[in-house]
């Protein structure tokens, strides 16, 4: 081949490549999940047989609603964060002590409904799960109640504290559990994922449920 031959196969492959598109990366995206995340039982300073006597154990502390987060498409040692603004409703037993020396046992319930500031964290690491954090949102509670048979101040400290992560189940600083094999830390991918991740089946806790993912 001439050196003018070579020179113009030259020109008409750099040509070429200028005009070709080049192969599109995946990009990240933002991504909403349709969430419920759930405490089942009861709270309080005590914990013994005599309260669970006493209590409504099919109590609960819910948050329903959409979260949103940007999502790479690869493996990633990077956390993902979603927030959202999710509505809470609680209907649950406080358990509490009257007496120092020898203490008898009383129930207040909580009933109350809410607007939470949520942020759900799936770690970048595999069998670690989810973090939730939970604030009070910027709108009006809807309403709050507490009723029962333990003293006034302390049925008046557990309503002014509704609806703030001492409150409740308190979903304020809850570990959501990974489950067996891992969901949430994929093939290297860390990211929410249509399913159920129940409580740990020792430590109890906040269960989630992710209902639909867009898109």
């Amino acid at each position: 081949m001439t050196r003018a031959s070579l020179l113009g196969v030259l020109l008409a492959t750099m040509a070429t490549s200028r005009g070709a598109p080049h192969s599109a990366l995946p990009q990240a995206i933002t991504r909403k999940y349709d969430v419920q995340l759930a405490f089942t039982g009861y709270t309080g300073l005590a914990e013994s047989q005599d309260c669970r006597a006493m209590v409504d154990l099919q109590g609960y502390d819910s948050l329903t609603g959409s979260v949103s987060g940007i999502e790479t498409p690869g493996p990633s040692d990077e956390e993902v964060v979603y927030r959202g603004t999710l509505t809470r409703r609680t209907r649950v037993d406080y358990c509490l002590a009257l007496g120092s020396d020898q203490p008898t046992w009383c129930v207040a319930k909580l009933t109350g409904a809410a607007r939470m500031n949520v942020e759900l964290t799936v770690y970048g690491e595999a069998d670690r799960g989810a973090y939730l954090k939970a604030v009070p949102g910027p709108t009006p509670l809807d309403s709050v109640t507490v009723r029962g048979n333990c003293a006034p101040a302390d049925m008046d400290s557990i309503r002014v504290d509704y609806p703030s992560g001492e409150s409740g189940g308190t979903p304020d600083g809850q570990p959501i559990a990974e489950v067996n094999p891992p969901r949430f830390f994929v093939g290297g991918i860390p990211r929410l994922r249509v399913g159920y991740f129940p409580p740990d089946s020792v430590e109890g806790g906040w269960g989630l449920r992710v209902v639909r993912a867009t898109p």
